[in-house]
């Protein structure tokens, strides 16, 4: 390689014509530059080496996909498994005797400029896309071509599409919506048939009371009928029959009025006292923001409770014997408490009284109907059997307190 000056700078080497870099001694004769080394004697015309040098010419020579061959055009477009691209260009340089370089870049993937000598370009597992490849030649002389641009498409399988997956989507949408649509309309069934099954439970239930408490009073009715007490018999089935027409009035109802509640225990109580011929006081206390013509709660839901204070608590034999029901309204609940001042809860299991067939079926079948009603309210009601703490501790009448809760349905 020589420099020389001659109003204006060139830079000679091999390219131009130099044979060796091992110069004797150099000459410009005739419009020709001569050059002498070991080897000989060569020339160079002088006029070639300050002229504008061109650009490299640069040429597509292949567009191949999927190792198949494309015809050259600006733009091709593929299917989405013609992904594997290969691309071949050709730079014609006459000075620089093919060495050339090339910048070139992938648009969108790659943003940056790459360098390489080998006209061949490999792109592998391309995704769906548009794309532009851009390349340019520089020569040895550092002149590079103008940018040339091919495009290029990639077409994604119609699964890859947006409108395939907005319509999946719209599709599931569509059956989880349906799918949730069917499950709670069977669970609403399933909720409607078991709350109609425990309605049929509790009338079960019902029907297996009033016979029970029905066979009490017709035993009474037979004892005044044996000792020939006609009147009282008489006055008695009077009393009876009232009770058993609101028994069968509601025989098939899981639900009865508050006032309509109070006015049967009234009659029971003044049948037990008659039958008992001992008499004890039977209390009420109502709270008076409870409206009675219109509160509804399971009918005979006391009942078996005063039952069992009279035979069981012997309230009776106690000579200031005395059953109390109170009623209270708080936070939109009844709260029942059945207190008697009878021997107490322990001293009947003492006396082996709690455990006979009678109590059996009038205490379970209660609380199992209590439960099954706060089912059907969606409100779970706790029956509370406890000593009624009665301060004398002389005395063997230490009472009983049966509390629980109802919701306060207003009909």
């Amino acid at each position: 390689m020589m420099q020389m000056g001659c109003g204006s700078q060139a830079v000679i080497t091999k390219y131009d014509g130099l044979k060796s870099k091992d110069i004797r001694q150099m000459a410009l004769n005739n419009g020709y530059l001569f050059f002498a080394n070991i080897t000989g004697v060569s020339k160079i015309k002088a006029s070639n080496l300050f002229k504008n040098l061109p650009p490299p010419i640069l040429k597509l020579r292949d567009f191949i996909s999927n190792g198949k061959s494309q015809s050259l055009k600006h733009e091709h477009t593929f299917p989405y498994d013609s992904n594997n691209i290969q691309i071949e260009y050709h730079a014609i340089s006459y000075k620089s005797l093919n060495d050339v370089k090339y910048e070139y870049q992938l648009l969108p993937t790659d943003t940056l400029w790459r360098t390489t000598q080998n006209g061949h370009f490999n792109f592998q597992a391309l995704q769906p896309n548009k794309y532009i490849f851009k390349i340019r030649a520089i020569n040895v002389d550092g002149v590079a071509s103008d940018y040339t641009e091919h495009h290029f498409t990639i077409i994604p399988a119609f699964w890859m599409t947006f409108w395939f997956k907005s319509l999946v989507l719209i599709i599931a949408v569509y059956i989880g919506y349906h799918l949730s649509l069917r499950s709670i309309r069977n669970y609403r069934k399933q909720a409607k048939m078991e709350k109609s099954l425990n309605k049929l439970r509790v009338i079960s239930l019902q029907s297996k009371m009033n016979p029970h408490f029905i066979f009490n009073s017709l035993n009474s009715i037979q004892n005044f009928i044996l000792k020939n007490e006609k009147e009282k018999a008489n006055d008695y089935l009077l009393e009876f029959s009232k009770l058993i027409r609101i028994i069968l009035q509601n025989s098939d109802s899981t639900s009865i009025l508050l006032s309509n509640e109070l006015d049967t225990l009234q009659l029971y109580v003044g049948l037990e006292m008659k039958r008992l011929r001992n008499s004890f006081q039977y209390v009420t206390k109502i709270d008076p923001k409870i409206d009675l013509e219109k509160c509804s709660i399971p009918s005979l839901l006391i009942q078996p409770y005063i039952e069992n204070s009279i035979w069981h608590g012997k309230v009776y034999n106690n000579p200031n014997g005395e059953i109390s029901i109170s009623i209270s309204l708080i936070n939109k609940r009844l709260n029942f408490k059945i207190c008697d001042n009878g021997i107490g809860v322990l001293n009947a299991e003492k006396s082996k009284l709690i455990k006979t067939p009678h109590n059996s079926m009038g205490t379970k079948v209660t609380k199992r109907r209590i439960e099954l009603l706060s089912d059907l309210n969606q409100e779970l009601s706790e029956v509370k059997i406890a000593e009624n703490n009665i301060t004398d501790s002389s005395t063997i009448y230490v009472g009983t307190c049966v509390s629980f809760s109802i919701p306060y349905r207003i009909k």
